[in-house]
């Protein structure tokens, strides 16, 4: 196995010097000599050295020389063999078609942070020709549809071909592969970038994540770089196919070894252009543009190898750089951790140009095999719109690409003049259809309506606690009800309820009266993101135990992620500083549910009692009265209730019938709730206070200073499973999301992935875990740069590394595939 200085050696090698083309304009003026070795050289090292910065500088060099000298790389000869450095690590061929190396997989995913996988499977396609046994090899692993690359196991192919995989956690936007994206980009730069471009000047995050990138990376520069990578796009296919080499013999050459006559430097290449028009197929970007892509870089490179030549190479080098810093734009990187970091990506806009058609999408989850699809039950979420007539559209959208996909498999047929109705009446009529197929012919889809959390500024905030989000949340609730009514159909497809977003934005009682009033209107099953990103390992479980109790989880209903009940404490306390910045409001809560729990567990007294004196102590600094820890218990408990029915109930000046609190059903039952709490003697003015009290405002969102280590090791794991039994008893899967949570979390790898201790894989449990069931899901994987497929060969690779057998893996695996099969949320009486 690569070691992990040595995977981010060669990224660092080929594809992050972009000082390299930012110090020398220069493409081919015959200066391929010494000091282009030594900038390249320089480069490298700036690139490698904040990586590594505890090494001494003689491990770069001697490595350097060693790589160059292994790769025969030299100055106007460095694409060919770096790409063949990357390749020799990552990939290989079984049986005549190329694949991962499965030891490696989770480095090679790495790697794919940072750079398109396209040019190293064309890499390894060209050095492999003319030197196997089984002829010329062509890629065929794209099929123009998916530019990842997998493993071969054949048990894990064969049950993935029997069973197929199962999808519980599927944002529809942001499972836009980068490499689509780019070739749009490349097509229409002004149109790709119109949205970026708005939201750049005024979105602060945009720009670090720009900067972080290339510190002048800026609107203006990233349509530049486009513009030159479509110019030096049509010059290598030119060069690749020898058109260029033609041209060149009609012309005296522009330097001695300009032999394709291309421009000398980037300002030509802006001004004159290319005498070769862009390849007609690209404009075909869903079905063409990745295989044409991969068939010029083999041909190219092929050549490369043949026959050196450094205006090619230079060409290309620069060609790749452009495309990763783009690709850098839309795919998180594997050294930018947590879930703000996550975020940057999904406001840049730079996917919604691609994804306001979602056929691409069903085609990539299906898989290259048109009518036998890898992906078996589908839950793709989406985010409900403040209208009726926008979430028309969008669904109209979504389900007729659906609809698509069942009648084709192949192209786009044109729906747009369909409505919903007429989509909603040809599903109907397609399902009978595709159960008589079979379950693996394609795949089976349902949709979830994801509601966005939102962050919550008491400076600027007059009413009370998240009033703006709360607004939001009423307006939209009620439009998704009415679609529903509107289109009584749509229960068959739209089965479920989420909350997505980052978690420290708000918290589920937010969210409660929402999820209440859709349950009343047919939308039963529940989901919720919870203990992904968290300020404390006791806040993310505080967040799932707030989830559970609030929103009523409970029953074949889920929660997401779940990354603070399995993490290794060990772990997080290792990876935290000794002191955190938490909200003192936030503290409150967090320690109240700790408390809660762990006052059941009769070796955690010591604990109990230091959580419920540190309790009665905030509570009574924040509500500037006494008061006892069970008080502030019984008081939070009621943090769900509609805060307008609260308020309204204890207006003195105004009489208050929940009878007559609204003309809906679903939110006089709201009003009742209040009623109730009311008459059974909860404290609703305290509670009015925590929402409405601007001084009370203040004292909650103090910064404090806690430890990190608050709560021993032994007593965090001991929390932990005290909710994975609340989960447990409640009969609740967490969806787990591998490579996300590699991501957002704090894990370097998927080894240290808290699914292998829900597994109960031998090594990973804990001493009194319980059984919890888990779920499988990949998230946003345009984003991630996976797929469902990506996740199962990560863990399954983990578990063969660990010495489980293939058969016991795919046991362990199994169970959690499965476990989404049937806990999903479909409606059964349409696809059975």
């Amino acid at each position: 196995m690569l070691s992990n200085d040595s995977t981010r050696f060669r990224i660092a090698c080929i594809f992050t010097s972009a000082s390299l083309r930012e110090n020398s304009g220069t493409i081919a003026s015959g200066d391929y000599s010494t000091p282009v070795s030594q900038r390249m050289e320089e480069a490298v090292y700036l690139a490698y050295q904040p990586w590594q910065s505890r090494h001494p500088d003689h491990v770069f060099r001697s490595r350097w020389q060693l790589l160059c000298e292994q790769y025969h790389a030299k100055s106007g000869n460095w694409v060919a063999p770096m790409l063949g450095a990357l390749e020799s690590g990552y990939l290989q061929f079984q049986h005549g078609k190329l694949h991962a190396v499965l030891d490696t997989y989770g480095e090679w995913q790495a790697v794919l942070s940072r750079i398109s996988s396209l040019p190293v499977q064309a890499a390894a396609y060209a050095h492999s020709n003319g030197s196997n046994r089984f002829g010329t090899l062509t890629p065929t692993n794209t099929h123009g549809l998916c530019p990842l690359i997998y493993p071969y196991d054949p048990a894990v192919e064969d049950y993935i071909a029997r069973e197929g995989l199962h999808e519980t956690h599927l944002h529809l936007n942001g499972s836009t592969h980068a490499e689509i994206c780019w070739q749009r980009a490349l097509l229409n730069p002004r149109a790709e970038l119109s949205d970026f471009c708005k939201k750049y000047d005024k979105n602060t995050q945009i720009q670090e994540l720009c900067h972080s990138i290339n510190p002048d990376l800026n609107p203006a520069k990233l349509r530049q770089n486009l513009l030159l990578a479509k110019q030096i796009r049509c010059w290598l296919i030119a060069i690749s196919d020898g058109r260029a080499e033609s041209l060149a013999n009609q012309a005296e050459p522009l330097a001695k070894q300009n032999t394709t006559c291309a421009p000398i430097n980037i300002q030509q290449l802006l001004s004159s252009g290319s005498p070769f028009a862009d390849d007609g197929r690209f404009y075909d970007a869903e079905n063409k543009a990745i295989q044409v892509e991969m068939n010029w870089l083999l041909t190219l490179l092929q050549r490369l190898i043949t026959t050196p030549d450094p205006l090619a190479d230079r060409l290309l080098h620069l060609y790749l750089l452009l495309q990763n810093e783009y690709l850098q734009l839309t795919v998180q990187r594997q050294d930018m951790y947590g879930f703000d970091q996550f975020q940057k990506y999904t406001l840049t806009d730079l996917r919604e140009p691609a994804e306001k058609d979602y056929h691409y999408r069903f085609r990539q989850m299906n898989g290259t095999i048109q009518q036998h699809s890898r992906t078996g039950w589908v839950e793709g979420r989406f985010a409900p719109k403040e209208n009726i007539e926008k979430n028309s559209a969008l669904l109209t959208s979504i389900l007729g690409a659906y609809l698509c996909y069942l009648q084709t498999g192949k192209t786009n047929a044109n729906t747009s003049s369909h409505n919903l109705s007429k989509i909603l009446t040809a599903l109907e009529e397609q399902v009978p259809k595709l159960n008589r197929l079979g379950h693996h012919s394609h795949l089976k889809l349902t949709l979830v309506a994801h509601f966005v959390k939102l962050s919550w500024k008491h400076d600027n905030e007059k009413s009370y606690r998240h009033a703006a989000l709360r607004l939001s949340l009423e307006t939209r609730t009620n439009a998704l009800c009415q679609t529903l009514k509107r289109w009584p159909l749509l229960r068959y497809w739209l089965c479920g309820i989420d909350a997505a977003a980052n978690e420290l934005h708000a918290s589920p009682e937010v969210f409660a009266p929402f999820f209440r009033v859709c349950h009343r209107h047919g939308l039963t099953h529940k989901t919720y993101h919870a203990g992904e990103d968290f300020t404390h390992l006791i806040s993310g479980i505080r967040q799932v135990a707030d989830a559970l109790e609030l929103l009523d989880i409970k029953d074949g209903d889920r929660i997401g992620h779940g990354t603070a009940l399995g993490i290794d404490p060990k772990l997080w306390l290792a990876s935290m500083p000794t002191k955190l910045v938490v909200r003192q409001g936030e503290w409150l809560l967090d320690l109240l549910v700790a408390w809660r729990y762990l006052r059941e567990c009769p070796d955690s007294q010591q604990a109990t009692q230091k959580l419920a004196s540190e309790v009665t102590r905030l509570a009574t600094i924040i509500f500037a009265k006494p008061m006892s820890c069970e008080a502030a218990d019984m008081l939070m408990q009621h943090r769900g209730l509609w805060p307008k029915f609260v308020f309204a109930c204890l207006d003195k000046e105004t009489p208050w019938f929940w009878q007559s609190a609204s003309f809906s059903d679903a939110w006089r039952e709201e009003a009742r709730l209040v009623h109730q709490a009311k008459e059974e003697g909860a404290d609703l003015t305290s509670l009015a206070h925590w929402w409405q009290n601007s001084n009370l405002w203040q004292r909650s969102e103090k910064l404090i200073e806690v430890d990190a280590k608050y709560l021993d090791e032994a007593t965090l794991i001991r929390l932990q499973q005290r909710a994975m039994t609340d989960v447990q008893q409640r009969r609740v899967i967490i969806e787990t999301l591998p490579t996300s949570n590699v991501r957002v979390s704090q894990y370097q790898h998927h080894r240290e992935h808290h699914s292998l201790r829900w597994m109960k894989v031998p090594g990973f449990a804990k001493p009194n875990d319980p059984d919890i069931m888990v779920s499988l899901g990949s998230d946003d994987p345009g984003i991630f740069s996976n797929d469902l497929s990506t996740d199962f060969y990560q863990l399954y690779a983990v578990l063969r590394e660990h010495g489980v057998t293939d058969m016991a893996a795919l046991g362990f695996l199994a169970t959690i595939n499965e476990r989404g099969r049937q806990y999903r949320f479909h409606d059964r009486t349409l696809f059975g």
